[in-house]
């Protein structure tokens, strides 16, 4: 097992330690609706991704890459998420995590800015992290399909689903892909990046792109840098792209986003 593979059972062991120490878990329809009855109605983001020029863009607000440490000083997430939407961005990504620097601060202030779809990306592995994602006035989540065995990614899509939130399931392989499908997914996210050497290759989505029918929504995730990545991202027909740290490291991530997207 390669250093990186370990972080990422790093991070998962991490969390599971976390939800152990956090409130009970199994929560009661009655609790549910008691947590969510001053959420926001979700916002669509299958509609976000589907309507218009393709790809459209999500916009990814994250303090902290594995690879790279820190990528924004003082990074504000209000100022941020304003630039990401002038700049063309269809739904906006917010880390959550600790290990990136993130919280749920972030994606309040980010929810408080703006008007389009948010993404909460953590690694999600109960309901109750979904039931909190929803009440911080999320629309979707991440589930990553490396990290959840079949059963508990079924279930995960279910209880999101009945909770008013989208998902975009993770995918790193065709087998992930296919376990995704069968659980339920609508939108399908291809990470380029390879979780055990950690290399990024944008080819890998590319050749992956015919494993999933033009019914699903297909995201490009990672490693998206110039807008030639876009552009063949874009010939490839992908649905959507996932940019983070290139935005984030950018003067001006909104101009920078929409320089991306100019193809």
């Amino acid at each position: 097992m390669s250093d990186q593979a370990t972080y990422l059972d790093e991070i998962l062991a991490a969390k599971r330690s976390e939800l152990a120490s956090g409130r009970p878990g199994n929560l009661s329809l009655a609790q549910i609706d008691a947590e969510l009855a001053g959420a926001p109605d979700p916002l669509d983001l299958w509609a976000a991704l589907a309507t218009g020029p393709k790809p459209r863009a999500i916009a990814e607000f994250k303090r902290r890459s594995p690879s790279e440490g820190l990528l924004r000083d003082q990074a504000d997430p209000r100022h941020i998420a304003t630039l990401y939407v002038d700049g063309g961005a269809s739904a906006i990504s917010v880390l959550t995590d600790r290990h990136f620097d993130g919280s749920f601060e972030d994606l309040r202030a980010v929810r408080a800015a703006v008007s389009v779809p948010i993404l909460c990306k953590d690694f999600i592995l109960s309901r109750e992290q979904i039931v909190t994602a929803r009440r911080e006035g999320a629309d979707a989540i991440l589930l990553i399909a490396a990290a959840l065995e079949p059963p508990l990614l079924r279930d995960l899509l279910n209880f999101a689903y009945d909770i008013g939130l989208q998902v975009l399931a993770e995918a790193h392989s065709d087998h992930e892909i296919e376990r995704a499908m069968a659980a339920g997914a609508k939108i399908i996210g291809f990470n380029a990046r390879d979780l055990h050497t950690f290399e990024v290759d944008l080819d890998r989505v590319i050749r992956h792109r015919p494993d999933v029918p033009k019914s699903f929504l297909f995201v490009g995730e990672s490693g998206i840098q110039t807008r030639k990545d876009v552009s063949r991202l874009r010939a490839a027909g992908v649905d959507g792209v996932l940019i983070g740290s290139t935005l984030m490291k950018a003067e001006d991530p909104g101009a920078k986003l929409a320089e991306l997207m100019a193809v």
